[in-house]
């Protein structure tokens, strides 16, 4: 909290798809892996404003590259009944998606999901590794 209190972090109000599109150019930025990242958020924007966070994505994705990747992370409750959150990965390009973990919305207990050969089993291998 002290840091927080010493350096507070600069927050914006406004439209989140009007935050995004003014924020994640779509010509990628070759050697530079881009990420989106964002927790129990989605649910509170209007439909328009979701629709137009996932059209722009969508629009940035499929410009990405090897060399350029683009990487959205989510940490959202999911609609299918009994589903609590889930921590996605969605990877351009490409744009698979890949569940990684399930939880409660507060994040305070997850489920690590592997998926064989997934970006999640890569990063499970790297912690056993060590």
């Amino acid at each position: 909290m002290a840091l927080v209190a010493a350096e507070p972090p600069p927050l914006e109000r406004g439209d989140a798809a009007d935050w995004l599109a003014a924020r994640l150019d779509p010509a990628p930025w070759h050697g530079t892996a881009r990420v989106l990242m964002h927790s129990i958020a989605f649910q509170y924007f209007p439909p328009a404003t979701r629709q137009r966070v996932v059209a722009h994505v969508a629009r940035v994705g499929a410009a990405a590259s090897a060399q350029a990747p683009l990487a959205w992370l989510c940490y959202e409750m999911q609609p299918a009944p009994g589903m609590q959150a889930a921590l996605s990965l969605r990877m351009w390009p490409g744009g698979q998606e890949e569940i990684l973990a399930t939880g409660d919305p507060h994040g305070t207990k997850l489920c690590w999901v592997m998926a064989e050969g997934g970006p999640g089993a890569a990063a499970a291998s790297l912690a056993t590794a060590r």
